[in-house]
C-alpha cells in the first residue's frame, strides 16, 4: 500500500535538516512492516526506513549501529507511532541462480560471520525456532480445519512427516532468520549485500541457507529444481560445513514456517482454494528434496 504522507515526510526532512545537502524522496517498496524510501542528496543516497512498531525499530537500530551502517540522524521520530532509520542505498538486483557463485558465496559468508560476530548483551536477539510449538500449532489447525485442500495437505504432508521431525538442541549461535532472496542484492560487480537484520535471532546456519537455496530452486513455488538445488549445494559446498541432520533441519524449518505462514493467512481470511492447491505442490516438494539429499553423499 502506498505510503500517503510522503509530502508531509519530505517537509520534516527539510525543516529537521536530517541531510546535508537534500534533493529529492521518492518511495521505492513497502514491507509487511515498514515502508521505505530512496533518499538523494548532492553527496550521496540512502534508504530511509519508516517503522510504526516500536519493538521492531529498537531491534532494528541496536543490529545497525553494531554493523556500523546506520546513520545517525538529528530527529528519528517523524510521528508518535513511526520512526525513522536510515542507512546507505544499495544498487542491485535481487539474488538469482546465476548469481550463486564460489566468489559471491565467500563474499556473502564474510557477511554473515560479521553478522554472528554481533555482541548479543547488546543487540536484543529472538528466541531459536521451537519447533514443538509449531508442531502443536500445526497439529491442532489441521485436526480442526474442514476445507478439502487443508484436508489434503494434513494427509499427504503433514501427517507424514510429523513423525519425523527433527528437534535440534538449544544454541546460542546468531543467524539472519529471514534470508531471503529479496534480503540479499547483488551490485553492479557482482558482489552480495545482505540486508533487513529484523529476524536475527539464535538457530542453525542451515535455516538460512537452505532457505535461500529452495527459494531460489523455486521450492516456494510450482517448479522447484533438483537440479537448480543441487547445483547450487555443490558450489557452496554445503556438505563439508553442516551435518547432513543440520541441513536436513534446515529444509524441514523452511517448509514448516511456509506451511506455518499460509494457514495464519487462511485463518485471517486471506486464502482461497488455488492458492491452497499451489502450497499443496509446493508441500509435497519436500520429499523431492529429502530424497536427494539422501540419495547424495556429495551434493
Amino acid at each position: 500500500m502506498k505510503y500517503e504522507r510522503t509530502k508531509e515526510l519530505e517537509n520534516f526532512i527539510k525543516d529537521n535538516k536530517l541531510f546535508n545537502n537534500f534533493k529529492s524522496l521518492h518511495e521505492i517498496y513497502t514491507g509487511g512492516s515498514s515502508y521505505n524510501f530512496c533518499v538523494q542528496t548532492t553527496d550521496a543516497i540512502y534508504l530511509l526506513k519508516i517503522i510504526r512498531n516500536p519493538e521492531r525499530y529498537n531491534r532494528v537500530q541496536l543490529v545497525l549501529k553494531a554493523l556500523g551502517i546506520l546513520k545517525e540522524l538529528p530527529v528519528n521520530d517523524f510521528a508518535e507511532t513511526e520512526k525513522l532509520l536510515v542507512i546507505p542505498y544499495i544498487h542491485g538486483q535481487r539474488i538469482a541462480l546465476r548469481d550463486i557463485t564460489p566468489k559471491a558465496l565467500t563474499q556473502l559468508h564474510e557477511q554473515y560471520k560479521c553478522m554472528q560476530s554481533l555482541d548479543t548483551a547488546a543487540v536484543k536477539v529472538l528466541p531459536q525456532f521451537d519447533v514443538a510449538d509449531t508442531v502443536r500449532e500445526l497439529d491442532d489447525w489441521l485436526t480442526d480445519e474442514k476445507g478439502l485442500m487443508y484436508r489434503l495437505i494434513n494427509k499427504y504432508f503433514w501427517q507424514k512427516i510429523k513423525k519425523e521431525l527433527i528437534v535440534m538442541p538449544a544454541v546460542h549461535t546468531l543467524i539472519h532468520g529471514d534470508m531471503t532472496a529479496n534480503n540479499i542484492l547483488i551490485d553492479g560487480d557482482g558482489k552480495p549485500h545482505l540486508l533487513d537484520f529484523d529476524q536475527i535471532r539464535f538457530g542453525y546456519p542451515t535455516e538460512d541457507f537452505m532457505g535461500l537455496f529452495l527459494q531460489i530452486a523455486g521450492f516456494r513455488g510450482l517448479y522447484g529444481s533438483l537440479n537448480k538445488l543441487k547445483r547450487m549445494l555443490g558450489i557452496a559446498d554445503i556438505s563439508s560445513m553442516y551435518t547432513p541432520r543440520e541441513i536436513l533441519y534446515g529444509v524441514q524449518c523452511f517448509y514448516l514456517r511456509l506451511l506455518l505462514r499460509r494457514t495464519r493467512m487462511r485463518a485471517a481470511k486471506k486464502e482461497n482454494a488455488r492458492k491452497t492447491l499451489c502450497l499443496l505442490v509446493c508441500l509435497l516438494g519436500y520429499f523431492r528434496v529429502r530424497e536427494l539429499l539422501s540419495n547424495q553423499t556429495n551434493f
